[in-house]
């Protein structure tokens, strides 16, 4: 974590403040790193840069340059050697201010030399697990620097120490000790040489463990800050079932002289059997409840005291524990446990669990990665889910995410609540590059087998998963690396109709990556070859406005290396459990067409004759089916006594109005939908029921809600949907605890399509806001548009009017009782992304006269603190939306194109957690959800009504004229 330093506290700030500090960047290796930091001072100062405690001199390799404002460090050609710890340090002649930051390299090495990533035999955690990691130090010159490493049991064999990447030695300064548990580093009258990173392996006879911190040395006073201190504190309260282990987690800076205290309600607690404290890199201090009951809620403090300053701090949480449902869960079984893994920083990984699960629809899992609590795919992690495979994909391992790993399998209930129902946990090992060196330098001198398992390719689209383990026994532990020595199995022509190689293809969400595991191979074929590319065609038929840009095919490419005689027929893999053959491919490679976000595909490849008859370049191009919805426009309305046949309701209410209520029911198979019950009392009302079932049953689209089935008596009208398990979209952002902008464009995206979709139907939903946009599932970022109660076909020939809706998202062509257009969804949909990335309506007031003045005239500004966090791009979105004229605002596929659905954010902008926009979604939710939702579509402006009698007499007139 970069980190700013102030010095000499004493002086004023103002005239030399470090206004945007270093920040931690990890890159590969031969490519090219970028320190820098914003300065603010009265004058220019002079600044100095330092690696690892020692002054860096500009040369061919190194260039420094500055602005009087941006001060940058960029090295070119990026070598191991330059793993370390970076500092700049400036000075006006009276003050100074330092800031640092780390760069972690990532080797890029041939795949059979050293890989960087081993996948180690699963061992239970607790083998390797660490009980006292090293902790960051900041100390001044000529004090003693001291490192110590527990393990939770004694099973070391050897403690390797590592500083930025470089094995150390004992010296006469430096002294390492160690025995089967402990390891301690001591260096005594610390040189500014000896700033840098420390890393310490552990090798046991189960595997191998690891710790690391950053160590600072410096002859300038006033750098070690506030110590103990919280810098990130526990959540306010939690609720958990009985029997739920968790684990609540917070951030603080300690040193060696700091010691922990827990406390329940006011009293210590001595029984670390019920509850612990771990730690995990980073500074991360987790407190773990195991297995509660009833009695163990309350207030849990955590308590920082220094045995030296006699100083304390303590983060405090409230434990809520509820008592497990009346549910029976079904016997799960483990069908492939997770491995352990050892990587580099920056590695890329990919770990999968898999369970033997009926209905696995109503499971998914989180996983906890360190001290992240991942629950589906966001800018750092692709969470997929594929039956009973659960996969999670780490786009680059960072030092926060070392340690515990675990998979939590959860069941949902139909309140949306879930419960634990298994969890499986294993490690991730973070070590230098310089490791793998060592051990392929032992494996040379000792002649012993050399085993390895990894991700393999790291391709341009993404990850590629390596085959899984042969059946050849392997050692446990860091020797579990595949034999190099082995003899490969001779390559032979297979028999036509053999299958050479069945694989599963995922294309994730960010800049269309993806990851492939190899199910199955022969010795035909080599996996490890197996490559993918994205291209991207313009579709030939042009675009049907001049302001509607053309549409473009995702086309990938999925490629092998072959040396083999024979034509490929490539099958794909059938949701009724069989392969179709897709087509013939000549070359050793075929295409997708668009694949679906967040799917898995499967593919098996055969090898067959060669056509005669057909072209030598003929390449086949799958276009693999999507989630339709079931409805084709042919669904009828049916007697309401075939409902109670078919359906029996539940007693869970997912949401009431004016417009009657939604309830959850579950059909004679037990699967769940969600009924809308309209009362059709009055013709007008029953009118209003017909109007929503027509738009609903001509609709198949997978971001659309569809319609099941419709029933019909005198007096009720009931729309069965599917139910959708995920949150609403405003409470998802809420939920998302490491959530940036970046994630915030996938959901905008979805709802986009959707509107472009409706929008070329001539469907204007006229209700476009939070509640109406659901996920799909919790480990899933596909959304759903629902609620098509208000929705309207509008037709060239008639003009439409509106005079209710949601106030707040309404357009202000809606408040003045003007024609609807399509644009109005656009400008409601304006509303929504302005919300989402800041938490606050763009339309302020004191009451509804004054925020509806404001829409009518568009005045909204970014002045919220939540902005500063965002990126100018998005808020060109938003002002291309918000805008008072209809025919100025983007149409929906105008939205898809812009540069900010399309590239996200721009690299390298200030846009961070959004943690500010995350506390006023929670204010939001609180303060005015409530009250919209028993309120229902609430009728707005009356007052605008009733000027509006003559106007509304004079276009009576002109015909023809729908008002609606």
């Amino acid at each position: 974590m970069a980190t700013n330093y102030r010095l000499n506290f004493d002086l004023p700030m103002f005239q030399l403040h470090i206004e945007v500090p270093l920040q931690d960047i990890i890159v590969d290796e031969f490519s090219v790193a970028l320190l820098e930091c914003k300065i603010s001072a009265q004058k220019i100062p002079s600044f100095t840069w330092y690696k690892d405690g020692q002054v860096i001199s500009p040369s061919e390799r190194i260039k420094i340059t500055s602005n009087n404002e941006w001060y940058r460090l960029e090295i070119k050609s990026v070598a191991a050697h330059d793993y370390g710890v970076y500092t700049i340090i400036c000075s006006d002649g009276i003050r100074q201010r330092m800031s640092k930051a780390n760069l972690y390299v990532r080797p890029v090495r041939n795949f059979y030399d050293n890989y960087g990533i081993v996948y180690m035999n699963p061992c239970p955690r607790e083998s390797v697990a660490v009980f006292r990691h090293l902790i960051d130090l900041s100390l001044q010159i000529g004090e003693r620097i001291e490192l110590e490493i527990e393990l939770k049991s004694a099973c070391a064999e050897d403690f390797l120490w590592y500083k930025s990447n470089n094995l150390i030695d004992q010296d006469p300064r430096t002294i390492i000790l160690k025995d089967s548990k402990t390891s301690t580093l001591s260096i005594l009258r610390a040189r500014k040489s000896d700033t840098g990173l420390y890393h310490v392996v552990a090798k046991t006879n189960r595997g191998i463990t690891s710790s690391f911190a950053e160590v600072i040395v410096t002859n300038v006073l006033g750098i070690k800050g506030s110590i103990p201190s919280v810098i990130e504190h526990f959540p306010d309260e939690l609720e958990i079932y009985v029997k739920e282990n968790t684990r609540i987690m917070c951030k603080a800076k300690i040193d060696s002289h700091t010691l922990t205290r827990i406390s329940k309600d006011g009293l210590d607690i001595y029984d670390r059997f019920k509850i612990t404290i771990e730690e995990y890199g980073g500074g991360y201090i987790g407190l773990e409840i195991v297995d509660p009951c009833l009695h163990d809620a309350g207030e849990y403090t955590l308590t920082l005291h220094h045995l030296v300053t006699g100083l304390t701090h303590s983060s405090s949480c409230f434990l809520s524990i509820q008592k497990l449902p009346a549910i029976i869960l079904p016997f799960i079984r483990l069908l492939k446990p997770m491995d352990s893994v050892v990587a580099c920083f920056g590695s890329k990984l990919i770990l999968k669990c898999s369970f033997d699960l009926q209905g696995y629809d109503y499971y998914f899992v989180n996983w906890t990665v360190g001290h992240f609590r991942v629950e589906r795919s966001n800018y750092r992690f692709n969470v997929v889910c594929n039956g009973g495979d659960f996969y999670l994909v780490i786009k680059q391992l960072e030092p926060d995410m070392g340690g515990l790993v675990a998979c939590e399998l959860r069941r949902l209930l139909p309140n949306r609540r879930s419960i634990l129902d298994v969890t499986i946990s294993s490690n991730i090992i973070i070590v230098p590059p310089a490791f793998f060196d060592h051990e392929i330098t032992l494996y040379k001198a000792r002649k012993t087998k050399f085993y390895y398992r990894t991700c393999s390719n790291i391709t341009h689209a993404g990850v590629v998963e390596a085959p899984s383990r042969n059946s050849e026994r392997e050692t446990p532990g860091v020797s579990s690396w595949r034999d190099e020595t082995q003899k490969k199995e001779v390559k032979k022509n297979p028999a036509p109709g053999d299958v050479i190689m069945e694989f599963q293809y995922c294309r994730l969400e960010n800049n269309n990556s993806c990851f492939i595991e190899i199910i199955k191979q022969c010795g035909a074929v080599d996996c490890s070859t197996l490559t993918v590319h994205k291209k991207v065609v313009a579709d030939v038929a042009p675009a049907a406005a001049d302001d509607q840009p053309q549409k473009a095919s995702n086309i990938v490419v999925i490629k092998w290396q072959s040396d083999l005689d024979t034509w490929y027929a490539v099958d794909f893999y059938q949701p009724d459990g069989t392969f179709f053959e897709a087509g013939l491919t000549s070359l050793p490679m075929f295409e997708v067409n668009d694949p679906p976000i967040e799917k898995i595909l499967k593919f098996q490849i055969r090898a067959t004759p060669r056509m005669a008859a057909l072209t030598d370049s003929q390449v086949v191009c799958i276009s693999p089916f999507q989630d339709e919805p079931t409805s084709s426009g042919t669904c009828e309305l049916k007697e309401m006594k075939l409902f109670d046949h078919s359906y029996r309701k539940t007693d869970n209410l997912i949401g009431s109005g004016a417009f009657g209520s939604v309830v959850l029911v579950k059909d004679k198979r037990g699967k769940y939908y969600a009924a809308k019950i309209l009362k059709t009392r009055t013709q007008k009302k029953r009118d209003n029921a017909l109007r929503e079932f027509d738009i609903m049953k001509q609709l198949t689209h997978p971001k659309v809600v569809e319609l099941i089935e419709a029933f019909s008596s005198k007096d009720t009208f009931v729309l069965v949907m599917n139910y959708l398990w995920g949150a609403e979209l405003f409470e998802r952002i809420v939920e998302e605890e490491h959530i940036k902008e970046v994630d915030v464009v996938p959901y905008v995206r979805q709802t986009c399509e959707a509107l472009e979709y409706l929008h070329a139907l001539k469907i204007v939903h006229l209700d476009i806001k939070p509640e109406n946009i659901i996920c799909l599932s919790p480990n899933s970022r596909q959304i759903k548009l629902i609620d098509f109660g208000l929705a309207r076909i509008l037709k060239d020939d008639y003009v439409t009017r509106a005079i209710y809706g949601t106030r707040d998202y309404v357009a202000p062509e809606v408040l003045n009782y003007e024609q609807l257009t399509l644009a109005c969804d656009m400008w409601s949909f304006g509303v929504v992304t302005y919300m989402l990335l800041s938490g606050v309506m763009p339309f302020a007031g004191e009451g509804w006269p004054q925020r509806s003045a404001n829409i009518t005239r568009a005045n909204y500004n970014y002045r919220d603190p939540a902005f500063e966090e965002i990126s100018d791009l998005a808020k060109d979105f938003v002002d291309r939306l918000l805008v008072l004229n209809p025919a100025g605002r983007m149409t929906a596929s105008m939205a898809l194109n812009h540069q900010w659905i399309l590239d996200g954010p721009p690299k390298g902008t200030k846009a961070g957690h959004m943690k500010q926009a995350r506390q006023n979604l929670k204010s939001y939710l609180a303060n005015y959800k409530a009250r919209w939702q028993r309120a229902g579509n609430v009728m707005i402006a009356a007052h605008r009504l009733r000027n509006q009698v003559g106007q509304r007499s004079a276009d009576a007139e002109r015909a023809p004229l729908q008002v609606t």
